[in-house]
């Protein structure tokens, strides 16, 4: 999971968002990370659970959440509305940059990688500076062993502004294995 994620990133829910949505996302996500019910690696799903659990927690209680807001947005102006990943066809959601990005790395944890990359690029059609979409479309491509085009995305990542040690590693080895 992505380190210093605020609880609204967890979610995959505007600042924004309305207690109902908010609600909603949690629901949602607590039935697909539930540890009872989840596929795949069980501890993964733990973690992700009780991350979702101290968002929500926070979010749904009016207090709570305007504290948490006045920290979070104290050096920083509180958010605009969210600008969409692009018009939805008919009878579909309109899905925002942040919402797109988590139900991303939703599908890449559960190994869906076709989706997982469909939703990177759509936010990269809108933001292509998105340092989280390129780092997940590097992964994508390790994992369907495209080294060459992992490097790409993760070089990519740090120009948009991913500083994270963990990417430099990740560069370092692929670019040392490149030469060998």
């Amino acid at each position: 999971m992505e380190l210093n994620r605020n609880h609204y990133q967890i979610l995959g829910v505007p600042a924004t968002a309305t207690p109902q949505q908010v609600i909603g996302r949690y629901r949602e996500l607590a039935r697909m990370f539930h540890p009872d019910i989840a596929c795949g690696d069980k501890g993964f799903a733990q973690m992700v659970f009780q991350e979702i659990n101290v968002a929500y927690s926070t979010l749904r209680n009016a207090e709570r959440r305007k504290a948490y807001d006045a920290e979070l947005f104290r050096f920083a102006p509180a958010p605009e509305a969210p600008k969409p990943t692009e018009t939805a066809p008919a009878g579909k959601k309109l899905m925002t940059v942040t919402e797109a990005m988590a139900s991303a790395q939703f599908a890449y944890a559960m190994h869906n990688f076709g989706e997982a990359e469909e939703l990177c690029r759509r936010v990269l059609r809108v933001d292509a500076n998105n340092a989280a979409a390129h780092r997940l479309l590097g992964d994508i491509h390790m994992d369907r062993g495209a080294r060459y085009e992992a490097l790409q995305q993760y070089r990519a990542a740090v120009v948009a502004g991913d500083k994270s040690v963990l990417l430099q590693e990740k560069i370092k080895s692929l670019s040392g294995s490149a030469r060998s």
